[in-house]
């Protein structure tokens, strides 16, 4: 796919591509510095609020209203940026710019509207109070990295909400709301110089200016922590079990990455991961595993829940499942059938207007645009002993680690020499 990029004087990147597709306009209008920003938890979610509380000529219901009267546009504060995104209609992009732009620069930050405000996510942050999935991402995600940021989660607490002054959030956003950390992708109907003159007169001109500004890593820190695991309980009637394994397989590396895909696919077939999750023959558990691409590592998630009565039996299963992939490796049967599903998903898939903005995505978790056309015919080549020796030589036994979260107790899980085999790989990869 071909795209435009143009780099804006202040540094500020635009991503264009046309939309051949459909009429209306596709933008993710993104400043990088999300939660990891924070000097307050909770912070950078606050100031996303905060930007639709009013500016020094529109009150808070004002901007509210003529925000959302777009219908299809949205905003949401994530670990790496403040996003304002939506799919309008292309003749009401220019009206929508000039919002944006007094929101960004020109809101008021009122103690009254603050205040208010923090009402509102206290009662968000009470509204996830049971919301365990959420608690355990973020449990999870200090258990690998061990950074502070995500003690909070994106809303911070009640306490650090409450403490929050108008004159912190102006702060906030007069460092990280500003032209310099400004990344835009786009695609619309209308030709790039027009857009680019569109953006650069109702939008990057218009924004506050941070020359110190330090671009942050798209994925954050690098894992540190030495294997463990993280164990908190909560009388919630069930019990969430996340094992994180963690390769040298870098997202830059094509190759690395695309074998490694592969193998996530490989075991999640039924013959993989849903066959020896079956114990006693009568009881599969569903799951999910999913991988993120981290600088220079991979991070392999393995999630489900279960009973207390089970967990035991899951953890076991997971562990001999990996210990025996690691020894015996994937089947060349299943790496076909892989290949042959991914091939009918392709040749039966609808082009989707969404597609170039999902590719220009790549640039910025990925640093560079994904070339699929490249990829699917590398695949087509791969071996299952390519497979393999990606599983076995790529695996950092020594950074595995285990989050669990909910009814079981410590005294309740299996023995600590059990949890010594799950991460312990030296005989399966001939290490003394």
């Amino acid at each position: 796919m071909k795209y435009i990029e143009y780099k804006f004087p202040r540094g500020g990147v635009l991503r264009y591509v046309k939309n051949k597709v459909s009429k209306s306009t596709m933008f993710e209008i993104r400043f990088d510095g999300g939660t990891k920003q924070n000097t307050i938890p909770g912070l950078a979610h606050f100031c996303e609020h905060m930007v639709f509380g009013g500016t020094d000529k529109l009150s808070e219901e004002e901007v509210n209203e003529k925000y959302f009267d777009y219908i299809a546009v949205n905003a949401q504060t994530s670990l790496r940026d403040i996003a304002f995104t939506g799919n309008i209609i292309t003749k009401d992009f220019p009206s929508y710019l000039d919002l944006l732009s007094d929101m960004l620069t020109k809101s008021t930050f009122s103690e009254d509207v603050v205040k208010k405000e923090a009402q509102v996510i206290k009662q968000e942050i009470a509204s996830r109070r049971n919301d365990y999935r959420t608690k355990m991402y973020w449990l999870n995600n200090y258990n690998i990295f061990g950074s502070d940021y995500y003690k909070y989660g994106n809303l911070g607490t009640s306490k650090s909400v409450e403490s929050t002054t108008g004159e912190d959030i102006k702060n906030f956003a007069k460092n990280n709301l500003v032209a310099e950390n400004l990344i835009i992708h786009i695609t619309s109907p209308v030709g790039f110089k027009k857009i680019k003159k569109l953006i650069s007169e109702k939008l990057e001109s218009t924004l506050n200016s941070n020359p110190n500004y330090k671009m942050l890593p798209i994925w954050g820190d690098t894992p540190k922590k030495e294997k463990f695991l993280s164990l908190k309980h909560e009388d919630i009637g069930k019990t969430y079990i996340t094992i994180n394994l963690i390769f040298k397989a870098s997202a830059f590396d094509f190759e690395s990455a695309r074998i490694f895909r592969l193998v996530t696919s490989m075991m999640q077939e039924t013959n993989g991961l849903y066959k020896t999750l079956r114990i006693d023959n009568r009881l599969v558990y569903s799951f999910s595993l999913y991988t993120v691409y981290l600088g220079d590592y991979a991070i392999l998630t393995f999630e489900t829940n279960c009973d207390k009565e089970n967990v035991n039996d899951v953890i076991r299963a997971y562990s001999q499942y990996i210990h025996e992939k690691l020894k015996n490796g994937f089947s060349d049967a299943t790496l076909s059938k892989i290949k042959r599903k991914q091939l009918h998903k392709k040749e039966t898939s609808e082009p989707r207007a969404s597609v170039p903005l999902a590719k220009l995505d790549d640039l910025y978790y990925y640093g560079f645009m994904v070339d699929r056309k490249k990829y699917d015919k590398f695949e087509k080549t791969v071996t299952v002993e390519q497979c393999n020796n990606m599983f076995k030589d790529k695996i950092l036994s020594s950074k595995a680690s285990a989050t669990i979260f909910g009814d079981i107790t410590k005294s309740e899980l299996i023995k600590k020499s059990e949890f010594d085999y799950l991460f312990d790989f030296k005989k399966e990869l001939n290490k003394k």
